[in-house]
């Protein structure tokens, strides 16, 4: 009585690695397409000027974008709908050695923002016009309906540190590790079994409540746990992603704008749920 119940099973293991499990039902929502421009909604758009980290989640699921050459932040709710436009100041306090040598220190470009223990804080690269002693890094924190200076606030010079690119670029590696550790493999293993990810650099990856595993990059893969490959998608001018603390995955990316034919910038939704 054995052998015909063996006989099944080798059968329906057969046939789920010859017949690939249907699609998840995953249906990414576009909340944000801003087209370039300085009005209400858009952004100033040059891709080789912009932040690679420049926009973040908070707890209600409202999209901050920094729109550095706008000098502004712009603030959505989590339905893509537009709130407010926060002004960034693009005038730079002098520090006393910039004043005893003359030098008149300006904003040249806001870097980074970021949610650190639970307030909003950006980077301002600063600039002396004098190569000898170039400007140094300018911490700003969003209070009501702009921003202040924190350069003098003790418990805030740490996260200067926090949001440079080497520092940022630190955490989203620790981040992987911790991911593929969370797995059970490692990334040298996964990519082994999974040779689409030899293609691009993964970014994040994790398993939903579904047992299913996501690996983020420019491209979007979900993979059953017995690594059937069941979602895909790519985006072609890939920027950045963030992760709420409510489970979901928010995509930023360039695409062309059909009507102007100039760069605009898109954010898309995915629920790790699967629902």
């Amino acid at each position: 009585m054995k052998r015909p119940v063996m006989l099944i099973v080798a059968l329906v293991f057969a046939c789920d690695m010859a017949y690939p499990q249907m699609p998840k039902s995953i249906q990414p929502v576009t909340l944000i397409e801003a087209r370039d421009g300085s009005g209400p909604g858009e952004l100033n758009i040059v891709p080789e000027q912009s932040p690679l980290h420049g926009f973040a989640i908070d707890d209600q699921e409202h999209i901050y974008i920094l729109d550095a050459l706008n000098n502004r932040l712009q603030e959505y709710d989590d339905n893509g709908k537009l709130i407010r436009s926060i002004p960034i100041s693009s005038s730079s306090p002098t520090t006393p050695d910039e004043q005893k040598r003359g030098l008149a220190a300006k904003i040249i470009t806001v870097e980074a923002i970021d949610f650190i223990n639970g307030s909003l804080y950006a980077v301002q690269q600063r600039a002396t016009g004098d190569a000898r002693h170039p400007g140094r890094r300018h911490l700003i924190r969003m209070e009501g309906g702009g921003f202040v200076n924190v350069d003098d606030d003790k418990a805030a010079r740490g996260i200067l540190n926090m949001l440079t690119p080497a520092h940022y670029n630190d955490l989203r590696a620790r981040d992987l590790r911790e991911g593929f550790s969370q797995l059970g493999t490692t990334q040298e293993k996964f990519v082994a079994r999974h040779p689409l990810e030899k293609s691009r650099p993964i970014l994040g990856i994790l398993r939903d409540k579904d047992g299913d595993i996501w690996s983020v990059g420019n491209t979007i893969r979900v993979y059953s746990p017995t690594g059937a490959l069941i979602y895909e998608k790519s985006e072609q001018y890939f920027i950045t992603t963030e992760f709420s603390t409510h489970g979901n995955l928010y995509v930023m990316a360039y695409y062309v704008d059909s009507a102007t034919q100039y760069w605009a910038i898109r954010i898309t939704k995915y629920s790790l749920s699967g629902k």
